[in-house]
């Protein structure tokens, strides 16, 4: 174990000391919906995920004028789960979501990683399906309001960044561990087969 442990601790300082900075390229986010109409208690939760390598994360407006087909290069995954008052959740999902309409607030490339957060950066970012276990559409004249189900209207009032996340330390002691036991029956067995 102080052999696992001494490890962890030069990989975590060696980590540290790493001098070249690295950026992943797939960023993903959660969208939180306000409901805004009717009992108040249906709820829309999004996830959308960018690659930002992608030619297109240097588009400031996409579907100006009307929903655009999601570039898959681009957004390589759109998630939307919709609980209608009283029901239970319906979720769609990438393919399913096909339009999208972004204007960017101020003519300047959109920053994934998270900081500032995507709602920040955007004047417009709606959605829209066609097929799948609910409709979701965009509503014309507010720039963040989605309707979902037919019937239910919701405001995007908030994205929080997801992923990608920092390794987890105690999740590096535990992938030690494992490979020492895997070592330790592997030894085992191969003395008995020679034996």
């Amino acid at each position: 174990m102080k052999k696992i442990f001494v490890a962890g601790i030069g990989f975590l300082l060696l980590s540290n000391l790493s001098t070249e900075k690295v950026n992943a390229t797939v960023y993903t986010h959660n969208l939180v919906y306000t409901h805004t109409d009717n009992t108040q208690s249906a709820t829309l939760e999004g996830r959308i995920t960018f690659e930002d390598s992608d030619d297109a994360h240097d588009d400031d407006f996409v579907g100006q004028f009307g929903p655009a087909l999601i570039d898959r290069d681009f957004i390589t995954n759109v998630t939307f789960t919709y609980t209608p008052s009283g029901g239970n959740p319906i979720t769609i999902n990438n393919l399913q979501v096909t339009g999208i309409k972004f204007v960017h607030n101020n003519g300047s490339n959109t920053d994934y990683d998270g900081n500032p957060s995507l709602y920040s950066q955007f004047s417009t970012l709606q959605f829209y399906s066609t097929g799948g276990a609910f409709n979701l559409n965009m509503n014309d004249g507010t720039a963040f309001s989605q309707q979902a189900g037919g019937q239910d209207d919701f405001l995007l009032s908030s994205t929080t960044y997801h992923s990608p996340g920092p390794l987890p330390v105690l999740g590096l002691l535990t992938a030690f561990s494992s490979m020492k036991k895997l070592k330790s029956k592997y030894k085992n067995q191969t003395k008995s087969i020679i034996n």
